[in-house]
C-alpha cells in the first residue's frame, strides 16, 4: 500500500493540475490525499483532471471561501473503502486489506488560532471512532521539537498541545528570510504498524507547492524471486516427518555424498512447495473462515438450540483455530530471531514490532557512491552493488605476492593426522543437533530444525 499526503495549495490552475497528475503518475499511490484544494464545489472532470485512473473513487471536505478543502482519491481496483466519515478539518475513510479493516484520516489543520483547539478536539473524537488500526496523515501547521523548525524561536502552546497528542522539513517560504518547517507527517497507531513488515516514509518534488509531497509505502521492495525459506511450524503436522522421509528415498542422486546431500534438498524444495500449498494454505484466509463459521454457529445458538452435530463442528473448529493460532505463533518466533521465547510465552504486538525491526533492518532504501551520490532508485542500487563486487575482486595488479619470506609455524604430528581423520558419525550428530532449531545455517534455507530431521534419515 502506497498513500501520497500532499498539501497543493489550490487546484484551480488547469497547468497546476496537470503538474500534480504528472507527479502522481510517478508515484504510483494506491490512494492520496490533498490538502488545500480551495475549492468548494468538486466534480468528476475536475478530480479527472488529478487522478489517471479510470476505476477512482473519492470524498472530499468542500473549502470554507478561499481556504481549506480536503480530497482523498482512491483507485478502486486496489483499495476497497467501506466507509467514509467527513468532519470539518478532516476526511477519514474506512480500508479493508487482506483480512483486516483499518481507517486512514486525511488532515488539516487551520492557522487561525481560534479553530485549533476545535481542530485537537476532533482528533481525539476520531481516536475513539477509528479504533486501534489508525492511521492519519496531512498538514498540521505545526511542528513537535525545535530542530523540525529552522529559526523557530519559542516552544509555543500549539507545539505542546501537538506534542501531548502524539528531521526532514517539508515546508519553505521561498524567501530571503528563510523559513523551514516539519508541517506534513504521517502518524500511525502502533496497531497499524504491526501488521506492515515495511514501512517507509519519502519525500517528493516540490514542484508546484511550497509543501513536499509525503509517501508512505507499506509495499514489501522487490529484489527478485524469493529465496526458499523452510517454516518450523511445517514441524507440527503430524504426516510431515513421514512424507519428508518418504520423498528423501524416492529421490535418487548419483555422486559423491555432499553432492548427493546438495542435490536432494534442492529437489526436497520442490515437494515442500507442494506440500505447503495443498496442506497448509495461507493461514490468515483458513484462520478467518474457521472464526466466521465460528461465529455464524454462535449466531444459531442465539435463536434456538444447536443440534449435537452443530456443537461437535464447534468444537472441531475451536481446535483448529487453536492448532492455526499455534502455527502462526511459531512462524513469528522464527521470524523475530528471538532465542529466549518459550512455548506459548508470546505477545502478537511485541512479534510484530520484532518481525518489523529486522525487516526494516536488512531493506537497503538507498546507498552512497564513493563520489557521495545518493542512489534511491532499485535498479541503480542493484546496478551500483554489481559493479562494486565486480571491481572489488577484479585482479589489478601483474605481480603475485611474494610469500618465501615468510615464517610458517608449523603444528604437531599428531595434531596433523587428528586433523586428517576421517568425521565419525557420532561427531557429525552432535555438530547437526546441536544446532539451534529456528536458524538457517546456510544459504539453502533449510532450518537447523530441519537438518534434525535429515539427521535421522
Amino acid at each position: 500500500m502506497k498513500i501520497v499526503s500532499w498539501n497543493v495549495r489550490g487546484i484551480g490552475s488547469g497547468r497546476k493540475r496537470g503538474v500534480i497528475k504528472e507527479n502522481l503518475l510517478k508515484m504510483r499511490p494506491d490512494f492520496v490525499v490533498l490538502q488545500e484544494t480551495k475549492k468548494e464545489i468538486l466534480e468528476e472532470k475536475l478530480v479527472g483532471s488529478l487522478w489517471k485512473a479510470r476505476n477512482r473513487s473519492w470524498v472530499a471536505l468542500p473549502a470554507e471561501g478561499r481556504s481549506g478543502g480536503i480530497i482523498i482519491i482512491w483507485d478502486v481496483r486496489g483499495v476497497r473503502v467501506r466507509n467514509s466519515l467527513v468532519g470539518r478539518f478532516s476526511v477519514s475513510i474506512e480500508v479493508e486489506e487482506g483480512d483486516g479493516i483499518w481507517w486512514f484520516t486525511g488532515v488539516y489543520r487551520p492557522s487561525d488560532y481560534r479553530e485549533r483547539k476545535e481542530f485537537w478536539e476532533e482528533l481525539y473524537g476520531l481516536h475513539t471512532i477509528c479504533g486501534p488500526k489508525w492511521c492519519l496523515g496531512g498538514d498540521f501547521n505545526v511542528v513537535r521539537f525545535f530542530h523540525e523548525k529552522y529559526l523557530l524561536g519559542r516552544r509555543t502552546r500549539s507545539v505542546r498541545q501537538f506534542d501531548e497528542i502524539i528531521r526532514d522539513f517539508t515546508w519553505s517560504n521561498f524567501r530571503e528570510m528563510l523559513v523551514k518547517c516539519r508541517l506534513d507527517r504521517f502518524l500511525f497507531t502502533e496497531e497499524w504498524g504491526a501488521g506492515k513488515n515495511d514501512i517507509r516514509q519519502e519525500t517528493g518534488s516540490r514542484t508546484c507547492s511550497d509543501h513536499m509531497p509525503l509517501i508512505l509505502d507499506t509495499s514489501p521492495v522487490s529484489w527478485g524471486p524469493t529465496p526458499f525459506r523452510f517454516e518450523n511450524m511445517w514441524l507440527g503436522h503430524s504426516s510431515f516427518r513421514q512424507d519428508c522421509e518418504k520423498w528423501w528415498r524416492v529421490i535418487e542422486v548419483e555422486g559423491w555424498e555432499s553432492y548427493k546431500i546438495m542435490e536432494k534438498l534442492r529437489a526436497l524444495k520442490k515437494y515442500i512447495k507442494v506440500c505447503n500449498k495443498e496442506i497448509f494454505g495461507d493461514t490468515r484466509i483458513i484462520k478467518k473462515e474457521v472464526v466466521d463459521k465460528i461465529d455464524e454457529i454462535d449466531k444459531k445458538e442465539g435463536n434456538r438450540q444447536l443440534g449435537d452435530g452443530e456443537r461437535e463442528l464447534r468444537v472441531r473448529l475451536r481446535n483448529q483455530l487453536e492448532e492455526i493460532t499455534f502455527k502462526e505463533m511459531v512462524a513469528w518466533r522464527q521470524k523475530m530471531k528471538f532465542r529466549w521465547i518459550k512455548e506459548w510465552d508470546y505477545n502478537s504486538a511485541m512479534f510484530h514490532r520484532m518481525v518489523s525491526y529486522w525487516k526494516n533492518k536488512n531493506v537497503i532504501n538507498r546507498i552512497i557512491r564513493e563520489d557521495e551520490v545518493v542512489l534511491t532508485d532499485q535498479r541503480e542500487i542493484v546496478n551500483e552493488i554489481v559493479s562494486f563486487y565486480e571491481n572489488l575482486y577484479k585482479e589489478t595488479s601483474t605481480g603475485w605476492w611474494n610469500f618465501e619470506e615468510i615464517i610458517w609455524g608449523s603444528i604437531s604430528v599428531e595434531r596433523a593426522e587428528w586433523l586428517e581423520r576421517p568425521f565419525e558419525e557420532e561427531e557429525i550428530k552432535k555438530a547437526v543437533f546441536g544446532c539451534d532449531r529456528e536458524k538457517s545455517p546456510g544459504p539453502d534455507g533449510f532450518t537447523g530444525g530441519f537438518s534434525k530431521i535429515v539427521g535421522i534419515f
